[in-house]
Formats: structure tokens, sequence, C-alpha cells
């Protein structure tokens, strides 16, 4: 997730800035038992009627009861055979899903960069890598192969979640001077800087489809069941959404008005959170993998909200933009993070 725009519009407006992506830092950065129908062993009593069926019966049951497969595996006794999808991949299906998305998202990239250098304006990769997820969600929504209204309810959270974020950053982007922090990307980068910047954008692309991975997972489960967890996933992201949201329009009406130019702000959900809008863009990602953790191999995908975390908490997130803040707003900003949490939302605590 590269750097984001100043969330309050240029560098001198913003408190904070909005760097929802991964930041000009991140390129630092079976043996089954094999069963045998044996027939049973000759018995003393064979020749009497009535142990004959007694025993016979037994033997039977014996043989009902060791779970043998179709193929002759045994699966031992009491035991379920693996339903296919749960205990592996049931197929390659998976792979056009995962390169189209792949491809898509690298194209955009790979445009935005020859855009940008006719704009001279780095930021548009962050819009880029935003719908880059959206992309993501709609190729997992169109060409998975799990049950439809799964995929459906993937496809809409992660476009809607993509479009109100670029169109947010669009706003702040579109006429506005390239953010500074592009400028020291290229001065720490030295020479040959465009082949460099395209490597930046292509990675970005990349990085998308990594980190949408919970889209792909849950999009592959053939359950027609929607798990409760993942119905706590749908809400989540119901509330992250609405939340970052919120948080977006306060800092926007804040900057807007020209009596609070220059000054840190602390209205609404910014009086609770230094960086509300981060805190509910990560509550994002954990929706995401709530959607994909009662599928199978859901587990393999909580690694996109806490690399999501290392990023918004240490490298171009809160790190970052609390850097420049404090050089532009000095001892008012020094006290606000004295008095107001960094990420979480919590009652402030004044007079610290």
């Amino acid at each position: 997730m590269p750097y984001g725009p100043d969330e309050g519009g240029d560098a001198d407006d913003g408190v904070a800035e909005d760097d929802r992506g991964l930041g000009a830092e991140a390129d630092d950065v079976m043996e089954d038992g094999l069963g045998e129908d044996r027939p049973a062993p000759a018995d003393e009593s064979e020749d009497d009627p009535d142990t004959e069926g007694e025993e016979g019966g037994e033997k039977g049951h014996e043989v009902v009861g060791s779970n043998m497969s179709d193929d002759g595996r045994s699966w031992g006794a009491g035991a379920a055979e693996p339903r296919e999808g749960v205990v592996g991949l049931p197929s390659m299906a998976w792979i056009p899903m995962v390169a189209v998305g792949l491809g898509v998202a690298v194209a955009l990239l790979f445009t935005l960069w020859v855009l940008h250098r006719r704009w001279r304006n780095a930021g548009v990769v962050d819009i880029g890598w935003t719908l880059a997820i959206g992309l993501q969600a709609i190729a997992a929504a169109s060409l998975g192969t799990g049950d439809p209204t799964r995929r459906g309810i993937i496809g809409v959270i992660g476009g809607v979640w993509s479009l109100r974020l670029a169109t947010h950053l669009i706003v702040r982007v579109a006429g506005k001077p390239e953010d500074p922090r592009y400028a020291e990307l290229r001065a720490r980068w030295g020479g040959n800087v465009e082949a460099k910047m395209l490597a930046f954008f292509l990675f970005q692309g990349g990085l998308a489809t990594a980190l949408a991975s919970p889209f792909f997972v849950a999009a592959m489960d053939p359950s027609p069941t929607l798990h409760p967890i993942f119905l706590g996933g749908v809400a989540l992201a119901v509330i992250a959404v609405v939340g970052e949201s919120v948080a977006d329009a306060q800092l926007r009406r804040f900057v807007a008005d020209p009596a609070t130019r220059g000054q840190v702000c602390r209205v609404g959900l910014w009086g609770w959170s230094r960086h509300p809008n981060y805190f509910f863009d990560w509550l994002s990602w954990c929706a995401f993998v709530l959607l994909a953790l009662p599928s199978p191999f859901g587990w393999a995908t909580i690694g996109s909200p806490l690399l999501m975390l290392y990023f918004l908490l240490k490298v171009t997130g809160i790190a970052a933009t609390e850097a420049h803040a404090v050089r532009s707003r000095g001892e008012a900003y020094r006290r606000y993070q004295r008095e107001v949490s960094a990420f979480v939302p919590w009652p402030p605590h004044r007079g610290s």
C-alpha cells in the first residue's frame, strides 16, 4: 500500500496523511493404510447352522465397520471419509481466478505508472492499489467455483470497500501537488529512478493480489451454508466501511473550514483516536479474513491483516504521518499525542 495523499488536502492542512496502502518503505521490507477385504477364516463350528449365522453376522458387521473406501483405502473405524475440497484442493480451478486478478492488477498499475509520468504525481499509485484490491474481489466472485451466494457477497463487500476508498483518494489527489514524500523517495533511490518507480508500481499490483487471498479462499468454498463467522465478517465489514467514511468526512469538513486552518483536528472520532481512518480500514481487513476463515484453508489468510497492521503502525501509516504532523504542528500535536489514543478509539485523557 503505497504512500497516500495528505488526508487534509495539502501538506499544510492535513493533520494525518492518508496512507491506507503499503507505503514506500514496502520495497525495503497421506501415507494411507490399505485395507483388504479378506474372506472370513474357517471356523470349527461352521457346520453348526445356529452358530454359523450368528458369527457370520458379526463378521459381516466387521467388514461394514471397517470404513473401506471404494478404492480400497481404510479411513479407520468410525472415521468419516474425507470430503473433497476440505482435506485438499479438489482441482487447480483457483489458478485462473488468481491469474486473472493478478494480471488485471498489474496492468492497472502499469497504466497508472505511464500516466503518473505525464501528470507528475506518483500519488495515483494509492488509487491504483485500492482499485486493485477491489478487482481481486470481483475476480474471485466471477471466476471462483464455490457457492454463488458467498461469491456474490464477497464481490459486493470488496467492491464497495474499494470504490469508496478510491473515490476518497481521487478527491485528495486530483489537482493537488504530489505528496512530498515521493520526492523524498526519489532522492533516496538515487539514479535510475523511473525504472525503480515502475518496479514500485508493479509491486503494488502483485502485493494486492497476495493480500486479497481471503477473497480467493472464500470464493472456492462449495458449502451452501453461510457460517456464523462469515456472517460476522459481513457485519464487521459494514461497520468498518461506515466508520472509515465518517472519519474521512469529519476530517474533510474540518480542513475545509477556514476557521480551523492550521489546527489539530479533534472533531468526532478524531477526539478519540489520532488515526480513526486507519483503525477502521484495518477492521476491514479483519472482516475479509472472517469471510474466509470458515472455508478450507481459511486459516492461511490471517497474514493479511497482520501485515497491514504492521505497515499502518510501523512503516508508512502512523509513523510517517506523525513525524510530518509534529514538524508542521509542533507542540499542539505533541499535546494531541499525549491526550488521544494513537489507533484504537478510546476516551481522551485531558491535562496530561
